[in-house]
């Protein structure tokens, strides 16, 4: 029977590439949303402030969205993947992204994930109007 040579546990871990972690942007009052995967090193030309009229009644999860971007940096496909279990935050979010835009580059489509965890701005009275 053969046996792999030993190795020092920890060589493993240090020869590994590192790998960036997502772009986050703070929107307003605590409402952030990371980009992630080949979107999450590449630089936003437009990011319009966050507001909504709409606000939560209850605690919502993060909402994710698979989202595709034109070469000349606008958003032209943004598909829910996660739910925040609140529609009216789920449009909200659609909505905001429609209006960010990112760099332009050279990929004729560029796709990834835009991550919405919401803050205090999400919550508390205001019209139910999403």
């Amino acid at each position: 029977m053969r046996f792999p040579r030993a190795e020092d546990q920890l060589s493993a871990a240090g020869s590994s590439r590192a790998i960036p972690g997502p772009a986050t942007t703070t929107l307003a009052q605590g409402t952030s949303i990371a980009y992630s995967g080949a979107l999450g090193g590449r630089p936003l030309s437009k990011n319009p402030p966050f507001s909504s009229l709409y606000r939560a009644e209850a605690p919502a999860e993060p909402a994710s969205f698979l989202i595709g971007v034109g070469s000349q940096g606008e958003v032209r496909f943004s598909l829910l993947q996660h739910s925040s279990g609140d529609q009216g935050l789920d449009d909200v979010a659609a909505a905001h992204l429609r209006d960010v835009a990112f760099v332009a580059a050279e990929a004729p489509m560029t796709w990834g994930f835009a991550t919405f965890s919401w803050g205090g701005d999400a919550y508390g009275s205001a019209s139910k109007v999403p």
